[in-house]
């Protein structure tokens, strides 16, 4: 069951857990894949490799931040961020274009 917040925020949860909603200020441990709407892969976690941040306190784009906060440890999503909430007019310099629309499945590993 595919979601849209009011930013334009697409998710779908598809492996589900039980527990308490992830919040700001937690510190989060995630793998994820990002690609384009054409399937490009953009960045992916390579086996145990995950990403730490603190939620809605880290250089992480405002789709991710937003969506993780529907979330719980051990849950796995798609988010569909557009580019407003995503890299925007600049994209990342490096594998993501100006204005792209980015497919992210994500798990969260750990929240502490």
């Amino acid at each position: 069951d595919v979601k849209e917040t009011g930013t334009g925020l697409r998710y779908w949860i598809y492996e589900a857990n039980e527990g308490p909603r992830i919040q700001e200020g937690q510190t989060i441990d995630v793998s994820f894949e990002v690609k384009l709407l054409n399937d490009s892969l953009c960045y992916k976690s390579e086996g145990d490799e995950v990403s730490t941040f603190v939620v809605d306190k880290s250089d992480v784009e405002s789709g991710i931040m937003e969506g993780v906060k529907y979330l719980t440890k051990g849950d796995r999503a798609k988010f569909i961020i557009p580019s407003h909430i995503g890299h925007g007019l600049l994209g990342d310099l490096k594998n993501i274009p100006p204005l792209e629309v980015l497919v992210v499945d994500l798990k969260i590993v750990d929240v502490r």
